[in-house]
């Protein structure tokens, strides 16, 4: 409606102007609107997922196409505090330090440069020796040397697995891994290289994290993707799967959800299904997935847009009809 009279606006004023050629004018606007519209969403538009089992509670959303390197203060009464190093930085440390550690694991600790820090934001110096984009662990050989010195890697090592593409079948992305050192800030005493494997610390478990202890504080260190705090919480009360009858092939995918919103005062329950998502907090949040994990507990995968020119493309629409 709100397309259509746009178009009925428009089309007066472009008839005074361009007479008999006012609707081909016109139509022209509402292509030219779509094609803003590429750039609107190019520059804007943003995908994330949310994760959750049954009884779980999330306030975060994750880009499956990015990690980084979380460490994480759990010592506040109320909140956890989360220091956060970006995939990016972690790849540039890594090719500027690639020189320091030989093939047989031994590291030449003076040639280490740790990531830039100029604004002091990270509670702890921070050095990657090595990092692959997607990896896995396996034990060390005999006689095999290890860039690390605590933690699991005195024990395992990395595997470096093929990157992900897009054309994969399994869907699956890419967990990254690392070996990474650290040291206090002011003294500059080693504080251990660890090996953080994405595909251990993404279990959102904080028992299977590594701890770097400085002094008084300790950290947990985190390989993850890449995580967007919301001011919302969502609480999955139950995930279901329906099936065509007499079928094992699934017709419908479902989510009861608790969505709480401390800010606002909103405590309220959703049912969430394929092609009957939840809009709220400029979000659109999707049914995506569907599964049973191993430990037989039912999970969910929300699939979360944030289009802020959602709307371009019906005006558009419409206003090219208005002309045609």
């Amino acid at each position: 409606m709100k397309g259509t009279a746009a178009g009925l606006i428009l089309l007066p004023g472009c008839w005074l102007l361009f007479q008999k050629r006012g609707g081909v004018v016109l139509l022209h606007q509402g292509m030219l609107l779509l094609m803003l519209n590429e750039m609107i969403v190019w520059n804007y538009h943003a995908e994330y997922n949310m994760s959750l089992t049954e009884g779980q509670t999330s306030n975060y959303l994750r880009d499956i196409r990015t990690t980084e390197l979380a460490l994480i203060d759990r010592s506040g009464k109320e909140k956890d505090q989360h220091f956060v190093v970006p995939m990016n930085a972690l790849l540039a440390n890594a090719e500027k330090n690639a020189k320091a550690v030989n093939k047989e694991g031994v590291v030449d600790s003076k040639a280490l440069k740790p990531i830039p820090d100029p604004q002091g934001i990270l509670p702890v110096s921070v050095t990657v020796l090595k990092y692959v984009r997607n990896g896995d662990v396996r034990k060390l050989k005999d006689g095999e040397k290890t860039p690390a010195s605590k933690g699991i890697g005195e024990t395992y090592a990395i595997v470096e697995r093929t990157a992900a593409k897009g054309t994969d079948t399994e869907g699956t992305p890419d967990f990254g891994a690392a070996y990474v050192q650290f040291k206090d800030k002011k003294s500059g005493k080693d504080l251990g290289t660890y090996l953080i494997a994405q595909a251990i610390t993404e279990q959102d478990n904080p028992k299977v994290y590594e701890e770097v202890a400085d002094g008084d504080k300790t950290y947990l260190a985190a390989l993850r993707f890449k995580r967007k705090f919301v001011p919302f919480t969502l609480h999955l009360k139950d995930v279901r799967k329906d099936d065509y009858l007499a079928s094992n092939t699934p017709k419908n995918y479902s989510s009861d959800v608790l969505l709480k919103d401390p800010d606002s005062g909103v405590s309220s329950d959703v049912h969430i299904k394929m092609n009957d998502p939840l809009r709220y907090s400029d979000m659109t949040i999707y049914q995506s997935g569907y599964q049973v994990l191993p430990s037989g507990v039912e999970h969910t995968t929300l699939q979360v847009v944030q289009n802020v020119g959602w709307m371009i493309p019906y005006v558009a629409s419409m206003i090219i009809m208005v002309g045609m």
